[in-house]
């Protein structure tokens, strides 16, 4: 299923008022498709890839996974009840391995008398098992502000939790902690971290509320603030949700903030400039394509004192955030929690329902004929050979497939209805397989080759 997509353009600094379109169900929009991969999750999930090909979805009470490149989603861990007797109200992680991970649990628990405290499990065996390494604070406190919500690890040894008014730091792979920032008492709005990411090996940022970032310049163990609204500080009640880094510019970043506002640094977070204002949803994460440089906005729920707006977008850029194309989906309360591009092929979304959905470059040329036939394709994925099934009434078979961005790769022709391709000079990656009769595309499908 595919996301339907309405443009609307607007430009940097409108106000103007927006259009609301709301659809759902099989479009494309210019070069991209959004398909609806898995309804598996659930809210407010976040996204971890180890590579291009395999990724992980935290969310809710389970994990899912992929090996495919975010096409299919298996669940990896079903009940986070099998890691401890108590019910986990908030779930984040990563891994760094296919064996290698951490899951951050969020409990409140009457029965060992902890009111607010979070959790780190770590995996070694790609989640076969799991092993408490973790605890803040201690289960003998009852309360206590300074929780982690989130884990990074950069490597094996080297990794951060952080949350509300906590930042700490590990080197033996979550063996031990070192203190960052841990407030004691109740900590306010501006102590929170909603965000961690590096732009080089060195240089990292945390971004949360308060309307500051922080920077790193020695491998995050001491932090510098950077304010970036003019004349208001730490004091601020702007939530700054999410930050990234270009993989191909170290200096050239995106923050994603709660009023509907984007901010760009091109010098390494030295200043931040608006490249959206007044944008009517809360911008939750954001993204930067390694393919085409596009800049991705996952966007939300928006409340002021005028009242809500109970919509949720996916917003992108293709000109360093000078213009826009949103793309509303269904008024339901349905915000997009997460967004990433995991290689420059495809990125992937996910929202509050569950849903889980894929964004890949279009082949204009293949789409703008309708196919009316069906294809079958086996096995899916492939390494070496697969066979292609197709309507046998018709004749002079082409059979032809095209890489990620549109070029022919293999064709061939045949007089059956079930032809077998030998696939194994094509590199791993996603195909489209076009069949044709008579130069009109009767079918068409997607073929993975690993």
């Amino acid at each position: 299923m595919k996301l339907s997509i309405i443009p609307v353009i607007f430009f940097k600094h409108s106000i103007a008022s927006l259009i609301y379109l709301f659809f759902l169900i099989n479009t494309t929009y210019g070069q991209y498709n959004v398909d609806l991969v898995s309804t598996l999750g659930y809210s407010n999930g976040k996204f971890s890839f180890i590579n291009e090909t395999e990724g992980f979805h935290f969310s809710g009470n389970q994990i899912l996974k992929t090996i495919d490149s975010g096409h299919t989603w298996n669940v990896l861990l079903s009940d986070i009840t099998a890691l401890t007797h108590d019910e986990g109200l908030y779930m984040n992680g990563c891994f760094v391995t296919s064996d290698i991970g951490w899951v951050v649990l969020r409990k409140y628990d009457d029965i060992d008398n902890i009111k607010d405290s979070s959790f780190l499990y770590k995996t070694i065996d790609a989640g076969a098992s799991w092993e408490l390494q973790h605890i803040n604070p201690p289960n003998d406190i009852v309360y206590a502000a300074a929780t982690f919500g989130s884990v990074y690890f950069k490597n094996e040894n080297q990794g951060w939790v952080y949350g509300n008014g906590l930042l700490e730091y590990t080197t033996d792979g979550g063996a031990t902690w070192t203190n960052i920032i841990h407030h004691i008492g109740n900590s306010s709005n501006n102590d929170v971290i909603n965000s961690l990411t590096f732009s080089d090996d060195n240089t990292a940022y945390t971004a949360g509320y308060g309307s500051w970032i922080q920077k790193s310049v020695d491998d995050g163990t001491t932090w510098n603030t950077q304010h970036y609204y003019p004349g208001q500080g730490v004091t601020d009640d702007y939530y700054i949700y999410d930050i990234t880094f270009s993989p191909s510019n170290y200096d050239l970043g995106i923050a994603a903030i709660s009023d509907g506002v984007l901010k760009k640094t091109s010098n390494g977070g030295v200043v931040w400039d608006d490249i959206l204002t007044g944008y009517p949803h809360s911008n939750n994460a954001v993204a930067i394509s390694p393919g085409d440089g596009s800049i991705w906005s996952a966007a939300g729920d928006y409340c002021n004192s005028n009242g809500c707006f109970w919509t949720s977008a996916l917003l992108y850029s293709n000109d360093d955030g000078l213009s826009w194309n949103h793309i509303v989906d269904s008024p339901n309360n349905n915000s997009y929690s997460d967004i990433v591009w995991p290689s420059a092929e495809y990125g992937m979304t996910c929202n509050k329902l569950g849903e889980i959905y894929r964004i890949s470059f279009e082949n204009t040329s293949l789409n703008e004929i309708s196919t009316t036939e069906t294809v079958s394709i086996y096995p899916n994925p492939a390494v070496s050979e697969v066979t292609v099934v197709h309507d046998e009434t018709l004749e002079n078979i082409k059979i032809t497939l095209y890489d990620i961005q549109g070029k022919e790769v293999l064709s061939e022709s045949s007089d059956s209805y079930k032809t077998i391709l030998d696939v194994s000079i094509l590199t791993e990656g996603v195909y489209t397989v076009v069949i044709t009769s008579e130069e009109l595309i009767k079918g068409r499908s997607k073929l993975i080759i690993q």
